[in-house]
């Protein structure tokens, strides 16, 4: 399995696109904070709190083989983290956007870039879990492509699997 890229600004350099006014790129080891505390406000107002205990992985962004971000102005308004799950396959995780910036495809451009980071590092297949109930999530995965590959009970409700095979798609076009 590959190496964790690491944070932008020290290997690879942040590669930006703008994007409607909004920057989407790899986010740097200073947009740390700023990540976690996005994503702690969307898990704070799905569950009504927040327990750090089942989420140690926000502590530590800098495993991910990538955490992309969308920017407008200074303010992080949209985040998605990538993991290597075995040699072939990666994991879009953590994904949020700011509550008010809701609807405006932000997470779309976040997921495009994440499996633009895959392709990139190689990876054949991207995956990811929702919970069957986040109806906008599941809309989301759908629309970019990604093919639902089953449900099972989770510890928090119904989880919906996605898949998205990165060598069909390329050979497709």
């Amino acid at each position: 399995m590959p190496e964790a890229a690491g944070w932008a600004n020290e290997q690879n350099g942040v590669v930006t696109e703008q994007v409607g006014g909004l920057r989407v790129g790899l986010a740097g080891r200073e947009e740390a904070e700023a990540v976690k505390s996005l994503v702690v406000a969307g898990l704070t107002e799905r569950w009504q709190t927040y327990d750090p205990t089942l989420n140690p992985d926000l502590d530590r962004l800098d495993e991910a083989l990538a955490v992309v971000i969308a920017v407008d102005g200074e303010r992080v308004v949209g985040s998605g983290r990538l993991d290597w799950v075995d040699t072939e396959t990666v994991e879009v995780r953590r994904m949020a956007t700011a509550t008010d910036r809701r609807n405006e495809g932000i997470a779309r451009l976040v997921l495009d870039e994440l499996c633009g980071q895959a392709r990139a590092a190689g990876a054949a297949r991207v995956v990811s879990e929702t919970e069957a109930a986040w109806t906008e999530a599941v809309a989301l995965y759908r629309s970019y492509g990604f093919t639902e590959t089953g449900r099972e009970q989770g510890r928090f409700g119904i989880a919906a699997h996605f898949a998205l095979d990165l060598k069909l798609e390329s050979e497709a076009k």
